[in-house]
């Protein structure tokens, strides 16, 4: 995974973890344009995403826009990556209601996980249309 090398978004303000982020911050490839990715939310909130390649970068958080119906997650670079699919309706309540990711990395081959889950918590972003 990449190390971090600044905390700033192209406009010079620091970015603190869990903050909005602001409308200039960097966008990079989705996950879902570099790799196969599944998503797995289940009735106790729990969030799943699994990978068929390692990372290409290290996160600081995910998240949730339910007004856009996506999940997105945040470099420590202050850079946003998006899943890259959107959230269906059946998966909206426990994701809403979910604390955490977990990104897991599956064999493709064996279709076995492999090592430790890189779990990074979540942050659900609502009414973010208002914005505009």
């Amino acid at each position: 995974m990449a190390h971090a090398k600044n905390t700033e978004n192209t406009a010079g303000k620091p970015v603190n973890k869990f903050d909005k982020l602001s409308a200039d911050t960097p966008v990079l490839p989705s996950l879902s344009s570099l790799m196969e990715v599944e998503l797995s939310v289940d009735e106790a909130s729990s969030v799943r995403v699994i990978l068929t390649k390692k990372l290409p970068y290290s996160y600081w958080w995910a998240e949730y826009d339910v007004d856009l119906a996506q999940l997105y997650f945040v470099t420590v670079d202050a850079q946003i990556q998006g899943l890259g699919m959107k959230i269906h309706k059946p998966f909206v309540e426990n994701l809403t209601n979910a604390k955490e990711v977990s990104l897991l990395l599956a064999n493709k081959k064996t279709e076995k996980l492999v090592g430790m889950p890189y779990v990074i918590p979540l942050v659900v972003r609502k009414n973010t249309l208002q914005d505009i």
